[in-house]
């Protein structure tokens, strides 16, 4: 999915599952994206560009982490994050310039914000990414603001139900890269546990304040039971992991809770027989990042893999 054409290539179509809803371009001078911004009294160009994902399973968490992922590995600098609540709400969505409905949706109750920017010879961009979600349809809008030959955004995915490359010449400092939403996460499960006797289970999602774990597919449970299938005398343990906000005691609740409905996904739908599965909650005591920012406790909110016996393959 190319993210953001360069003045003069925005022609093209979006094959596959998404849309290509809406695109356009125009002058302007400086910035006001948070975190960041260009030259004062620099030119740019801003386009605005939105994707619907139609009778897609994965959550906004999941877009906005494998779009973060990608602008990272382009050469972007990520430089303000935040979801709806921590984000202001209502007042910080409607502060935005997003195109207005059907071409982009906003769930006030769930959506991902990402502003990055990208210096190059010449001049540089901001990007500015939201994400959300309805009830059957994802969506992406991406705000491109570049000044110079700086930071066109190309982006592709070969699953998932991303839209594939749209057509049309790329910039010359343009960055391709093709993520697989799930699989290399899911590969590293096994690997992971064979190295080290532990993994995150990234993918999984779950409500907010809620133990209901969502439908999936999750690539990494079918990786687990395979690696469990493969070692009939292995035992895991899933563990529970919270961020920082509330009492500990709900925390271990709530944590151990989630981890009970992964072990129930396993065993019901996946076929791992029960002896094979423990579960427990750790709350907030185990941290992976700083509860300070909404990111590092989005990172923080979790499950995890523990080999408590790794058995022989037959």
């Amino acid at each position: 999915m190319r993210m953001s054409p360069a003045p003069g290539a925005r022609d093209g179509r979006a094959p596959g599952a998404a849309r290509d809803m809406a695109a356009g371009a125009s002058p302007r001078e400086g910035s006001t994206a948070p975190g960041g911004g260009l030259a004062e009294g620099a030119t740019a160009t801003l386009t605005r560009q939105a994707w619907q994902l139609p009778g897609s399973t994965l959550q906004t968490a999941q877009i906005a982490a494998d779009l973060r992922g990608q602008l990272v590995r382009a050469g972007y600098e990520i430089v303000f994050a935040c979801e709806d609540e921590a984000c202001g709400g209502f007042d910080f969505r409607y502060a935005l310039p997003l195109l207005p409905e059907p071409q982009m949706h906003v769930d006030l109750g769930d959506y991902r914000y990402i502003a990055a920017r990208h210096e190059a010879p010449g001049g540089g961009a901001l990007v500015a990414l939201m994400v959300s979600r309805s009830e059957q349809t994802g969506y992406i809008q991406l705000t491109h603001l570049a000044s110079g030959a700086a930071g066109q955004v190309v982006t592709s995915s070969k699953s998932g139900g991303l839209p594939g490359p749209l057509d049309g010449p790329a910039a010359e400092t343009s960055a391709s890269v093709s993520p697989s939403f799930g699989g290399d996460q899911a590969a590293g499960v096994t690997a992971r546990l064979a190295q080290a006797g532990r993994a995150p289970l990234d993918d999984l999602t779950f409500a907010p304040g809620s133990s209901r774990l969502g439908d999936g597919p999750f690539a990494s449970l079918r990786q687990l039971a395979d690696y469990l299938e493969a070692h009939p005398g292995a035992q895991a343990l899933l563990v529970g992991h919270s961020d920082s906000t509330g009492a500990l005691p709900r925390n271990i609740a709530l944590s151990e809770q989630r981890a009970r409905s992964v072990m129930a996904r396993l065993s019901d739908g996946l076929g791992v027989p029960a002896r094979q599965l423990r579960a427990e909650g750790a709350g907030f005591l185990a941290p992976r990042a700083s509860n300070a920012t909404a990111q590092g406790r989005a990172s923080n909110r979790r499950v995890e893999v523990v080999l408590l016996r790794a058995g022989d393959a037959p």
